[in-house]
């Protein structure tokens, strides 16, 4: 398991940016959600239960389906990206 951390998030900014093309704005939202992630996390691990608890977080916040989707397609793509660089050894996403 990891905590999130810049290092991570530059990893995943530069993977979005050299590997996927994705747009200025994308990366900048996904920042956003990356932050809130970390904040929501502070040290822990980046797991099942604690994405589920974010998850449940986010509904109860009142976020648009739309916005949970969005947040969700960051943590699939970081959580692969982190499996693939060993940062992770198990997708949470993945179940």
């Amino acid at each position: 398991m990891t905590a999130l951390t810049h290092n991570l998030w530059a990893l995943f900014a530069e993977h979005l940016v050299v590997e996927r093309g994705v747009a200025r704005n994308t990366v900048l939202a996904y920042q956003q959600d990356f932050n809130q992630l970390q904040q929501f996390l502070q040290a822990a691990p980046l797991n099942e239960a604690n994405l589920q608890r974010y998850l449940a977080f986010l509904t109860a916040q009142g976020l648009s389906p739309r916005s949970q989707a969005r947040k969700l397609s960051m943590l699939r793509q970081l959580c692969r990206l982190l499996v693939q660089r060993q940062h992770l050894a198990v997708d949470p996403t993945a179940t």
